[in-house]
């Protein structure tokens, strides 16, 4: 619902975006045809359909970085709705280091039909071109981590894109706490192999996999693609409960309450 979101123009914040809502302003495109019949004072009417018309003009050019520098954290999962085919779930693995000085492993990134692994040492540096070419990032507590340290350690990354941290979308339904916890919560299992694994066990697995042992590395390989591929379930329960929050209640022309979410059944 990117195109229905105004919370990121100068002097909108949640509030006003209602406002515009209720008065029947649901998109950019009836902003711009109406927005001379809001309440709105006119230094926010002004401000606002100046940042409309920009953000038309960069949606249409593809340039998602400035979605992404302009929209509050909590709200980033908005991009999901009209970006959704384009997503890439992304998880890294590191030498568990300090922040400073650790260095990535493994990238697994999850399209929505395969699984890519990028393995240092192997073929680490064919990252940059599949991590560039989607428009959408779907983490897991990636804004702290694993966004800065592909930032950090990836030569040739292109930066445009929207990056949703689940671990935001998440919180206002009532979850928190690890990606593995939340994974029980919904109900989703982890394969034999990687029953219990933690982010430790992921480096375990790799110092191993440095000292000979093979089937360490595919274990650590299996660990991450659950990774990723989880995130995308997720994703889509958060998207769909968040967007029903915040969605219009066609009988009334204005945005649904909000309710608790129940706990998928997945």
């Amino acid at each position: 619902m990117l195109k229905q979101t105004f919370l990121h123009l100068q002097g909108i914040g949640e509030a006003t975006e209602r406002r515009i809502w209720r008065e029947g302003m649901r998109t950019w495109e009836e902003f711009c045809r109406n927005s001379s019949h809001t309440g709105l004072c006119a230094r926010i009417r002004g401000l606002a359909a100046v940042g409309v018309e920009e953000s038309m003009a960069r949606f249409d050019r593809g340039d998602w970085r400035f979605f992404d520098n302009r929209l509050p954290s909590p709200h980033k999962w908005r991009a999901f709705g009209e970006l959704r085919e384009r997503a890439l779930y992304v998880d890294i693995e590191t030498l568990g280091l300090d922040p400073l000085s650790d260095r990535i492993t493994v990238i697994g990134a999850f399209d929505g039909g395969r699984v890519h692994s990028f393995v240092a040492g192997r073929n680490m540096d064919d990252a940059a071109d599949l991590l560039s070419a989607h428009p959408l990032w779907v983490t897991f507590n990636g804004s702290v981590f694993d966004v800065p340290m592909i930032r950090r350690n990836l030569a040739g990354l292109r930066e445009n894109r929207v990056h949703i941290d689940l671990r935001f979308a998440l919180k206002p339904l009532g979850f928190s706490g690890g990606l593995k916890a939340i994974e029980r919560a919904f109900g989703i299992e982890r394969s034999a192999r990687t029953q219990g694994l933690d982010g430790w066990d992921a480096v375990r697995l790799w110092r191993e996999h440095l000292s000979g042992r093979a089937e360490s590395l595919e274990t650590l390989l299996e660990y991450n693609a659950e990774d990723v591929r989880n995130l995308k379930p997720l994703m889509e329960f958060a998207y769909a409960k968040l967007s029903a929050r915040t969605c219009f209640n066609e009988n009334q022309g204005r945005p649904t309450a909000g309710h608790g979410a129940p706990r998928p059944d997945l």
